[in-house]
């Protein structure tokens, strides 16, 4: 697939017809979008990186560019369009495998790959909190955890990582956590999918 084409997926062409069957301030108020009335098209941020999705083209791009985004991100977005609904978050954070589904989907390949977290900082508390800043984190000053950041991966899709560091008795360890309305915004692959690409923003941080 070329980068400059629509994103055609088996299967995912429903999502574009849902996006496209529903009213433009109704997908701003349920995704947290910015809808551009002159251009036609939607503008919101993933991690800090603006992207532009447009209905018309089914184009999603960076902004103000023809560069189409990565394919996870894309699928990411388009699926956030289709399903987003009104709803508060819960407030109520817990692991991917507490969502609906999640205890049989995330584990063995669909496993959240947070270990690279581990590897990629070795016990470095300080690397992994300026990494965590580098990439918009917001501190969370009362966890049990010896570092704690949320992010909000979409205006609706907040993650928090909690990061202990390791000692004689035990290794360093990672857990990453959703709110529990995660599922009403993405499907269970989504998750896995910004899940890794998370984890890849975070690791590839080199200050």
């Amino acid at each position: 697939m070329a980068d400059t084409e629509p994103l055609k997926v088996q299967g995912y062409d429903k999502f574009w017809e849902t996006i496209l069957s529903r009213k433009n301030d109704d997908i701003a108020g349920s995704t947290g979008a910015v809808y551009d009335k002159e251009g036609n098209r939607f503008y919101i941020k993933f991690l800090g990186t603006n992207v532009c999705l447009t209905p018309s083209t089914r184009l999603i791009t960076e902004n103000h560019t023809e560069k189409v985004v990565e394919y996870d991100l894309r699928i990411a977005v388009l699926t956030y369009f289709a399903l987003s609904k009104r709803i508060n978050l819960s407030g109520e954070w817990v692991t991917p495998q507490q969502l609906p589904s999640g205890a049989m989907f995330f584990r063995g390949v669909h496993s959240i790959p947070a270990e690279k977290i581990i590897d990629r900082f070795v016990n470095d508390t300080k690397s992994v909190i300026a990494a965590c800043e580098a990439i918009g984190g917001a501190k969370v000053e009362v966890s049990p955890a010896d570092v704690c950041y949320d992010f909000m991966l979409f205006p609706r899709v907040p993650v928090r990582l909690q990061y202990w560091r390791g000692d004689e008795e035990l290794p360093p360890s990672v857990t990453l956590l959703f709110d529990r309305t995660a599922n009403e915004f993405l499907l269970i692959d989504g998750i896995l999918g910004v899940a890794k690409m998370f984890v890849k923003r975070l690791t590839a941080f080199n200050g």
